[in-house]
C-alpha cells in the first residue's frame, strides 16, 4: 500500500444491524505508524481517514482491486479521521507467529527507537542511502546491545528483506521470533554483517 491509496472498510459500526454490513471510503494516510496495543507491545499500522467506530474493528479493508489489504483496528480518541489498520502482510506474519510456536511470542530485539531513513533524509545526513532503519536508542542487556549494534547505525536488510519501514522489521522479526536475524547494517558508510538473536516474549493474553 501507499500513501493515497483508496480503501474500503467493511463492518458494522455500533453494532446497529449485525445483519447488515456498512462501508466507508477513504485513503491511507500513512504507511509507517506506531501505537501501543493493548498487550504492551508495539504495533506498526496504517493510518486511513476512512471511518473505524465500534464495530468496525475486525472488519476487512480492501483495495480498489478488491484485495484485502488490511483489518480495521481503531480510531484515536478526541480526533476526526485518524483511524489505523492492521496491514494483512503483519496478520500473515502473526499467524505464522502462532503456527511455528503453538502460541504467539512477540519478538524482542531492544531496538528501542529508530528513524526510517528515505532519500531526502539519506541525503541530508550523508548516507549514501536512500532506504534502512537508523537506530536511535538501545536498551541494556539486549539481544541488540549482545549483537554489536550501536545507536546511529542503519539496518539496511534483515534475512535478505530489504527494510523501507519499521512494519518490514516488525513482520521479519514475527516471522522468526525467537531465532536470528541475520542483518546487513550501514556503520560510517562500511557495509558489514551482523546476527542478531531474537527473544520470543509470551504474551498470556492471547496465546
Amino acid at each position: 500500500m501507499r500513501i493515497g491509496d483508496f480503501v474500503i472498510v467493511l463492518g458494522s459500526p455500533f453494532l446497529f444491524d449485525l445483519g447488515d454490513l456498512t462501508v466507508s471510503f477513504g485513503i491511507i494516510s500513512s504507511v509507517n505508524r506506531e501505537i501501543r496495543s493493548p498487550f504492551g507491545y508495539n504495533m506498526y499500522v496504517y493510518q486511513t481517514d476512512a471511518a473505524v467506530n465500534p464495530g468496525n474493528s475486525g472488519g476487512p479493508v480492501v483495495n480498489m482491486n478488491g484485495q484485502v489489504v488490511g483489518v480495521a483496528q481503531s480510531h484515536l480518541d478526541k480526533s476526526e479521521n485518524i483511524n489505523f489498520l492492521v496491514p494483512a502482510r503483519s496478520l500473515q506474519s502473526f499467524l505464522f507467529n502462532v503456527y511455528k510456536n503453538g502460541m504467539y511470542l512477540a519478538p524482542f530485539t531492544g531496538i528501542d527507537k529508530i528513524r526510517v531513513i528515505n532519500r531526502v533524509i539519506g541525503k541530508y545526513l550523508s548516507l549514501d542511502v536512500d532506504y534502512g532503519l537508523m537506530i536511535q536508542s538501545i536498551l541494556n542487556d539486549s539481544p541488540a546491545q549482545r549483537a554489536g549494534l550501536l545507536v546511529g547505525d542503519v539496518i539496511l536488510s534483515a534475512n535478505g528483506v530489504p527494510l523501507r519501514s519499521t512494519l518490514d522489521l516488525w513482520n521479519v522479526s514475527e516471522r522468526v521470533s525467537p531465532g536470528v536475524l541475520n542483518l546487513v547494517v550501514l556503520r560510517e558508510k562500511k557495509k558489514y554483517s551482523a546476527k542478531l538473536e531474537i527473544e520470543g516474549r509470551r504474551l498470556d493474553h492471547i496465546s
